[in-house]
């Protein structure tokens, strides 16, 4: 409301300067005065009218949990003897969507499923670690005006070190194509899950790493 009282206030500003500069009430000695005020009240209402919107849009986008442990999800497919020790397992999601938990020789995998039956592998654990890994137990979803727009879930590599690396995978969601743009790990951010966040709700166009 401060912001917006803030917004009303520059703008009827500039134009009460421009309202003088026009029918000349001022001097013409004050006039280069008052287009240089004007240029710095418009610059200030365009700052601030940017930070509104982006603060309005931060606020509108809430997250919304779903489980996707193999003990949580319905199993879909298995392979048959012979074919190997494959998974696949079907986990709840949200407003639509679903997500495929694919698991083979010990190496989990996510695909996200739309309501059309469009299926969209995300190749988490190809473009991360070449070792075995287990997917978190969870995965958030950034809803934006009944619209998920973005998918975190956390990846834990089996390797020998201690602790064993983490990373968090940030997938964008449209309606045209969902992919990763962002693996942060865990290791290396002080606070990962609001990194991951921040990267989620940023304004900008991420493109896809893979």
């Amino acid at each position: 409301m401060i912001a917006f009282t803030v917004v009303f206030f520059l703008l009827g500003a500039s134009l009460w300067y421009a309202g003088n500069a026009k029918w000349g009430h001022s001097s013409p000695m004050n006039f280069p005065c008052e287009i240089t005020i004007i240029a710095i009240l418009t610059t200030t209402l365009v700052a601030i009218s940017t930070y509104v919107y982006a603060s309005d849009r931060s606020n509108s986008i809430k997250s919304q949990y779903t489980k996707i442990g193999v003990k949580s999800c319905k199993l879909k497919h298995q392979a048959s003897a012979g074919e190997g020790d494959w998974v696949e397992y079907l986990s709840p999601g949200v407003l639509g969507f679903q997500l495929e938990l694919d698991e083979n020789d010990s190496r989990q995998d996510i695909q996200l499923l739309r309501s059309n039956g469009t299926k969209e592998n995300l190749n988490f654990f190809e473009n991360a670690t070449s070792g075995f890994n287990h997917l978190g137990n969870k995965a958030e979803w950034r809803i934006n005006s009944e619209q998920p727009i973005r998918l975190i879930v956390k990846m834990y590599s089996s390797k020998d070190e201690k602790p064993s690396p983490q990373f968090l995978f940030v997938s964008r969601i449209t309606p045209e194509k969902a992919c990763v743009v962002k693996i942060i790990d865990v290791s290396k951010e002080k606070n990962a899950n609001e990194a991951s966040r921040k990267t989620s709700d940023s304004t900008s166009f991420m493109n896809c790493l893979f």
